[in-house]
């Protein structure tokens, strides 16, 4: 066998292997089932029915849906890494800041698609788990761009606040969704994008100016509520930025533009 993955039965293997350090002469048995398959998908089934009897985290068990292989096939594309197994890429000695994981990718979705960065912000391990809300943002009916322009912006809304030396890390964590739906409303010129909107960006086109700007619309309101976690994990933030948002889109292109 070359490269086999143990997909179940890791600590007794770890435990073997620690026993066998230091007696060589143990003749003991231990039963294994080898599956042999060419076919990531049927290697995927495998790895989520064998683990299905243990707790695990909700997106290692996303991991083996078909949208996610496809999301990860897509990024690689871009030259960016899809975190699909958890430090897969990591290990493979990727960079970091090439490296997109699911929940951040939910996160990111949660934020344009549901306009709801104040979710994504405070619950984003609830985005994975609720089977509705999780199959509203990754779906193999949306446009693949969604995804790969998803990536792209948030990596590049991420960098740009990390520029922000006046920052602290704080409120870079509390504005970056925030700073991403501002982005891609104005870009979409709709507060309420819908996956294919979005998917028609051209993401790499939307320089550091314009992110510089959503930065700065976005600090007015955060700051006016006090600048603090609990500004950023609750509702008002998000109303007062899609009432903003509307103001601004009608203003500028004469357009209607509903809020919800």
């Amino acid at each position: 066998m070359e490269n086999p993955q143990i997909v179940n039965g890791l600590q007794t293997s770890t435990q073997i292997a620690r026993h066998l350090h230091s007696q060589l002469d143990d003749k003991r048995s231990v039963m294994v089932k080898i599956v042999s398959s060419e076919d990531e998908e049927t290697r995927d089934k495998i790895i989520k029915a064998t683990n299905s009897q243990n707790p695990i985290q909700p997106a290692t068990l996303r991991a083996t849906d078909k949208v996610q292989r496809d999301i990860e096939e897509a990024l690689k594309a871009i030259g960016l890494y899809y975190d699909r197994r958890k430090n897969y890429y990591k290990n493979e000695g990727k960079p970091a800041d090439k490296i997109v994981s699911i929940p951040l990718m939910a996160q990111a979705l949660m934020t344009i698609i549901l306009s709801s960065p104040d979710t994504a912000r405070a619950r984003p391990s609830s985005l994975i788990k609720d089977g509705s809300v999780y199959s509203s943002i990754f779906s193999e009916s949306h446009p693949i761009n969604l995804y790969t322009n998803a990536a792209l912006l948030i990596q590049h809304v991420d960098r740009v606040l990390k520029s922000r030396s006046e920052l602290k890390a704080r409120d870079r964590s509390n504005l970056r969704f925030y700073t991403l739906l501002w982005l891609v409303a104005s870009s979409t010129r709709k507060t309420h994008p819908k996956a294919e909107d979005i998917a028609k960006l051209d993401a790499r086109k939307i320089d550091d100016g314009e992110i510089e700007a959503a930065i700065d619309e976005v600090w007015k309101l955060y700051d006016a509520l006090g600048a603090s976690d609990q500004a950023a994990k609750g509702s008002d933030l998000r109303k007062g930025i899609v009432e903003a948002l509307a103001t601004k889109i009608v203003a500028e292109h004469k357009v209607d533009a509903t809020v919800e």
